[in-house]
């Protein structure tokens, strides 16, 4: 693998990093917000496309079918994030959305021809084993419908990665935007109907800000540079991270003391990726890889 290619590589990997890091606080802010979830799902859609659409000041946004079709997938998958984590345990949305490499590196290879490399097959299990570690002792609780709404979630967000990397000629970043629009013109009938939850002079209101600039549109310029140089399954595989840090936020703000099994899920999550990362960096590409 030619040394720029590896360079760009390691600032994919990292940038996908730092996203998750940001995407890791939505979980807790969500549960802290006293609005319901129909009313977070708006507010954090509105401010997060506004901040995307105003930082990178689009010029792309044609609203071709590709653009839209990425749209509709992220306006799915955040929707339906919020109302899980409002349903369900926050460690079941996090682990049923963490379906998205299985069904990224399937989507992957049937729209995009990008096949995983041999090692990711060892990768995956090990990395959702210990994803299964760390929330173990939530997963038999939780509202059916929750627990539902955030495996579909990690189906569209699979198609969401998948529809961001076939827009190489544009920018990934449309159909974030586009996908605003849709959640925040879909649900503004029942935000029209319950103003009454709504301060703007809040903490929650506060709170919703935070969602739409640094969980939503910060974490997604970072995504939106990293899909472009990765494939679609290691764009999903290495936002473990962000199931990764979960407890520590849960730590930080509840006082809640992470198990010894939840620290070995995460060790286990760790070490695998990082492994990963320096067999790939060291070898040239297989034929069959993207």
């Amino acid at each position: 693998m030619p040394e720029n290619e590896n360079r760009e590589k390691i600032k994919a990997f990292l940038a996908v990093c730092l996203a998750a890091l940001l995407w890791s606080s939505g979980g807790v802010l969500i549960k802290i917000i006293s609005w319901d979830s129909p009313l977070i799902a708006w507010g954090r859609a509105l401010f997060g496309g506004l901040f995307l659409f105003l930082f990178t000041r689009t010029r792309t946004l044609k609203f071709t079918p590709i653009q839209i079709a990425g749209g509709l997938a992220y306006a799915v998958t955040s929707l339906f994030f919020v109302l899980a984590m409002k349903l369900t345990l926050a460690a079941n949305v996090v682990m049923l959305q963490y379906t998205a490499p299985v069904f990224a590196s399937v989507l992957g290879i049937l729209f995009l021809k990008e096949y995983p490399r041999k090692i990711d097959w060892i990768v995956l299990p090990l990395v959702i084993g210990g994803i299964y570690l760390m929330v173990a002792r939530g997963t038999g609780e939780g509202s059916m419908l929750g627990n539902g709404l955030a495996l579909f979630s990690g189906f569209s967000l699979a198609l969401l990665t998948i529809a961001m990397r076939k827009q190489h000629a544009a920018s990934p970043l449309d159909s974030i935007i586009v996908g605003s629009g849709i959640i925040v013109l879909c649900l503004l009938p029942v935000v029209l109907r319950n103003m009454g939850q709504i301060s703007l002079w809040s903490l929650d209101t506060a709170l919703i800000v935070f969602l739409g600039a640094f969980q939503v549109a910060v974490p997604f310029l970072f995504f939106g540079y990293a899909v472009k140089r990765i494939t679609a399954f290691e764009a999903t595989v290495f936002k473990a991270a962000e199931p990764m840090l979960n407890p520590f936020w849960v730590f930080l703000f509840t006082g809640e003391r992470p198990e010894v099994i939840a620290l070995a899920g995460a060790v286990l999550i760790l070490f695998t990726i990082l492994g990963r990362n320096l067999l790939v960096i060291s070898r040239p590409r297989d034929k069959r890889s993207a």
